[in-house]
């Protein structure tokens, strides 16, 4: 009985740090099926990269800005095969901005605090990207 309690003591623990780490921006939720993802930076840095084979799926993580101004977001990407997309979202999930190869850059107002969500979406992707903001 001690035992099954410190186990669900434990598994409550880990299941609240782990949220916490991704509410603050520290954690990368990642839904992908690759050959290869290399991912050659922190993700939670201002500049995101990684080289992919064959991969399909996403990944997303909290963003939180320390000021409120106008932040400028670049996005670039060498592809053999497939797309890599990076979105922008706002607290209830709605895009505010788009990134793709054909759409490298764009603007984005935030609010210091506020909770948005960086989504970078893989189909059957093979190449490399880095998204930057400043």
């Amino acid at each position: 009985m001690k035992t099954v309690f410190i186990v669900s003591a434990v598994v409550a623990f880990c299941i609240a740090l782990q949220y916490i780490l991704y509410i603050n921006g520290f954690l990368v939720i990642r839904a992908m099926s690759a050959l290869v993802f290399l991912s050659t930076t922190r993700w939670w840095s201002t500049r995101p990269s990684a080289k992919v084979r064959a991969c399909t799926g996403f990944a997303r993580k909290v963003l939180k800005f320390k000021e409120s101004r106008t932040y400028h977001f670049s996005f670039t990407s060498e592809l053999s095969k497939g797309s890599i997309t990076a979105e922008i979202q706002g607290r209830n999930k709605e895009t505010l901005l788009l990134l793709d190869g054909d759409n490298t850059s764009g603007v984005l107002d935030v609010k210091a605090g506020e909770r948005y969500y960086l989504v970078v979406r893989f189909k059957g992707a093979t190449g490399s990207f880095e998204l930057s903001w400043s």
